[in-house]
């Protein structure tokens, strides 16, 4: 608490002013919420827009028509009592594009917003295939001055959309750590009034295409690219061009400001239910009602290997996350909060993953969407990330 106030103090001892008062307001609002970007939940955040006002009546896929096999259900189960005991709030399946499973605990329920974190990655890479689909965007090959045409001339504007994509556009970092100090530039943008600010200022670390460096504001300036594109806001966009097609329900994203800019790297709050449908959206290989929503190619390279990183594909991920100190072993971290797997997926698998243990698989050999939310607080135990669809995998696969 002593360091907390001494941080507040300081805040406010800086002084900017009124200009200031949403970034102090949010400030000091996360940290009486707790001060961790995971627990702190959905609800702290003003203002919000509203991508979708309600929920369709039925779910995003229909419900399965057959009841599940004894050996089936057992394996469900075995998955969502291993979730459920790591903090689980939600669990999920969909086979043959159908839901087959859904779980709840934790006082939640179908309509529960939550904050898939860096899962909202994905969804842009998918929302970036549309725009290609409907020719708000050329190519992947295109260079971003394209779209940003105040970067021609500038090193950046040589960065690829693919680039972007793949986590290999070259920008620097905007911190070094995670610290919550009020001086960092990571901490300036995510509770100051100009998100696209600090993506713009950010400036060349490396050669494009020359070495994969997971940056959420590389995938902040690629959303940037799609709404020069489209003429239209990242979430105004998601509102009238993605959720209606594919029937997703209530949905809201962090503004910087009032009628200003979101994050496009995380933080697009949803339903659980609703990353099935973004699952199945793959698997389905961008079919929507016998209509093409995203061109079959596009998902192909998606989930593809990136040149520099064979783990990681177009904003998703092809093998367990080793960000920052994780790895893949049979050992156990000894810190709950490492992103960790036992051992590599059984099964070719491609992956939304989101900090906090958010985690969407898709196994295209079972035909197979998992989504996995955590609950309010972190694990008590290491979370094994391949353990749910490796235990899946197997199961089926005996069937």
């Amino acid at each position: 608490m002593k360091r907390f106030v001494f941080i507040v103090v300081a805040v406010v001892i800086i002084g900017w002013g009124a200009s200031q008062n949403l970034f102090l307001s949010r400030y000091i609002s996360f940290f009486l919420k707790g001060g961790d970007p995971h627990t702190v939940g959905a609800d702290w955040f003003y203002p919000t827009f509203t991508i979708s006002e309600t929920s369709p009546i039925e779910p995003p896929l229909p419900l399965s028509v057959a009841p599940l096999s004894e050996q089936d259900l057992a394996a469900f189960d075995t998955a969502a009592a291993y979730s459920e005991a790591r903090g689980g709030q939600a669990f999920l399946i969909a086979r043959g594009g159908r839901l087959v499973y859904e779980k709840y605990s934790l006082g939640t329920d179908r309509e529960t917003l939550i904050n898939p974190q860096s899962m909202s990655k994905s969804l842009l890479a998918l929302a970036i295939g549309r725009a290609i689909k409907q020719n708000a965007i050329n190519s992947v090959d295109d260079t971003i001055d394209n779209y940003i045409p105040e970067l021609g001339g500038d090193a950046r504007g040589r960065i690829t959309i693919e680039n972007l994509l793949h986590m290999s556009g070259g920008l620097e970092q905007i911190a070094t750590g995670y610290a919550p100090y009020p001086w960092s530039r990571g901490v300036r943008q995510h509770f100051g009034t100009d998100f696209d600010f600090w993506v713009m200022s950010l400036q060349p670390a490396d050669p494009p295409g020359t070495r994969f460096d997971y940056n959420n504001n590389e995938t902040n300036l690629l959303g940037i690219v799609l709404e020069r594109a489209t003429g239209q806001s990242y979430q105004s966009y998601l509102g009238s061009e993605v959720w209606p097609a594919l029937g997703l329900g209530h949905a809201k994203a962090y503004l910087d400001r009032p009628q200003g800019h979101v994050l496009k790297a995380c933080c697009v709050l949803t339903r659980p239910i609703d990353w099935l449908r973004l699952g199945q959206l793959i698997l389905d290989a961008g079919q929507i009602a016998e209509e093409s929503f995203i061109d079959p190619s596009y998902l192909q390279a998606l989930a593809a290997p990136s040149p520099l990183f064979a783990g990681y594909g177009y904003q998703v991920w092809r093998q367990p996350l080793v960000l920052r100190g994780g790895y893949i072993g049979p050992q156990a971290p000894e810190v709950p909060v490492l992103w960790w797997a036992s051992e590599d997926y059984a099964a070719p698998t491609i992956a939304f993953a989101g900090f906090g243990f958010h985690m969407t698989w898709i196994i295209p050999s079972l035909d197979l969407v998992v989504v996995r939310i955590n609950g309010p607080t972190w694990p008590g135990e290491a979370f094994d990330q391949s353990l749910i669809p490796n235990g899946i995998i197997r199961a089926l696969g005996r069937n």
